[in-house]
């Protein structure tokens, strides 16, 4: 994998002074950023903690220094796969654990990705360009623009290309 430096997200949360007029109430950067075995980096931008969502809700703890413990939420993140990721051959299996959990990581019976999953359900949307995902039943493109829905299953992401592919992704909590 070439060196690669992301960029710190910015986020704009808008809500309503004290005139009852909109305007923007929150202005950070993205304070706490999780990098996955593979080398993507995972953004938290938004975290609804409560439903239905209210005008009042602060709903971004990545801009605080001590972010809350996760709880079951609905979360927006974004993911960027680093250029070349996952091109070079399967991931660390150590590596794939110790991230994701024992039961969530899938020795493969033949050469090829070592398959994870996430104990929730995924809404990814990629954004600029085409990544790879691999899956029990094979490998898929998802292009720019295009969604794919991720319900706790077996999959691993490849970037073929020699830019960054980001996602904007949503998390719900699975039971």
């Amino acid at each position: 994998m070439s060196h690669w430096t992301p960029e710190q997200s910015r986020v704009l949360v808008a809500g309503v002074d004290e005139s009852g007029r909109s305007t923007i109430a929150r202005d950070g950067r993205v304070l706490h950023a999780k990098q996955q075995p593979n080398g993507a980096r995972v953004e938290e931008l938004w975290r609804q903690v409560e439903l239905p969502a209210t005008v009042d809700d602060y709903g971004t703890p990545s801009l605080d220094p001590e972010p809350p413990a996760p709880q079951r939420a609905v979360t927006v993140v974004k993911f960027t796969l680093p250029p070349r990721a996952g091109m070079e051959g399967p991931g660390d299996y150590a590596a794939l654990v110790s991230a994701y959990g024992e039961g969530n990581v899938e020795r493969p019976d033949q050469p090829g990705a070592i398959l994870h999953r996430a104990p929730v359900m995924l809404v990814m949307t990629a954004t600029n360009k085409s990544a790879i995902i691999a899956t029990d039943s094979g490998e898929f493109e998802v292009s720019a623009g295009e969604t794919i829905v991720l319900p706790a299953t077996w999959h691993d992401w490849r970037n073929p290309h020699d830019e960054a592919v980001t996602f904007i992704a949503t998390l719900f909590p699975m039971s």
